[in-house]
């Protein structure tokens, strides 16, 4: 019997012993538990914020823009255009708005729109002419965008881009702008924007007047394939490129309009007193509904 006893006593310091030695997280409870088997839930990797500078080398050139905010996008038709972006509002209606063009590779393109003081809403009943200027330099332009906007036409003014394609989508995204009529279009090209402007309004038939500044590298027949639609045609009769391919065109198109003038190439003939107006006139009665 001391035997038995001495065997049961033994029993249970072995087991008083292994008991002081399990690991507290498995001490038996007094109620039922479970243990969560799937991993817990962990910090989130820490993701690097950095600067404008940082990231571009400057703020120049960098309006915090990174594309067009158009709840209307989603909606957009295959090779479908938006119309140009807002990114800055002029202090006044007679100023210009900044604005970028969404290209067909995603490029955000800078532009100026001017747009008539009473064409302010998207339902806008009486929708006006649009015109394109494009240009080497668009601040080449001078007074003629803000002539034409108080002549009631929408200018947009552009530097020029990569592609001939590129310009049908500049054509398309000004069609599309409020209160801009997409069968009034207009294009003033200068120099050598010319030839891919030709091309362009061949391409997508959306130019209904032109307007030819110096048109020196053109070919014949990209402009006669463009009849009969208006053409304002501007050369200085001492530009000898230019000169004697206006007189020529003038002569082949069935509904041209020439206009010689004593000097200057390019947008450089805008500084003749009395040509911005007579431009923007022109396309007033071209473009007229």
């Amino acid at each position: 019997m001391q035997r038995i006893r001495l065997v049961f006593c033994t029993y249970c310091l072995i087991g008083l012993l292994l008991a002081a030695c399990t690991p507290p997280q498995n001490v038996p409870t007094p109620y039922a538990t479970r243990t969560l088997s799937a991993p817990g839930i962990v910090p989130s990797a820490t993701i690097p914020v950095f600067t404008s500078e940082e990231l571009y080398g400057g703020t120049e050139q960098f309006s915090g823009g990174l594309g067009q905010s158009d709840l209307t996008a989603a909606s957009l038709p295959s090779r479908g255009v938006l119309p140009p972006d807002v990114v800055s509002t002029p202090d006044s209606a007679n100023e210009e708005a900044q604005v970028v063009i969404t290209l067909d590779d995603g490029t955000l393109l800078q532009a100026d729109l001017y747009v008539p003081e009473n064409v302010t809403a998207v339902d806008q009943v009486t929708n006006r002419p649009g015109v394109l200027l494009i240009a080497p330099d668009r601040v080449g332009w001078g007074l003629l965008p803000a002539q034409l906007q108080v002549a009631g036409l929408t200018a947009l003014v552009v530097d020029v881009p990569a592609t001939h394609e590129d310009l049908t989508t500049i054509l398309t995204s000004l069609s599309e702008a409020p209160g801009v009529d997409p069968g009034r279009l207009g294009v003033i090209a200068a120099g050598n924007t010319i030839a891919p402007i030709l091309t362009a309004c061949a391409a997508s038939e959306m130019c209904d007047a032109l307007v030819l500044l110096s048109p020196a590298d053109v070919v014949a027949s990209d402009v006669t394939a463009l009849n009969p639609r208006p053409f304002f045609l501007v050369a200085a009769n001492t530009d000898a490129a230019a000169y004697p391919v206006a007189l020529s065109l003038s002569t082949a198109l069935t509904n041209a309009t020439f206009r010689e003038i004593a000097a200057g190439e390019g947008t450089g003939l805008l500084s003749n007193e009395g040509l911005n107006d007579e431009i923007a006139n022109w396309l007033s009665e071209a473009l007229a509904g």
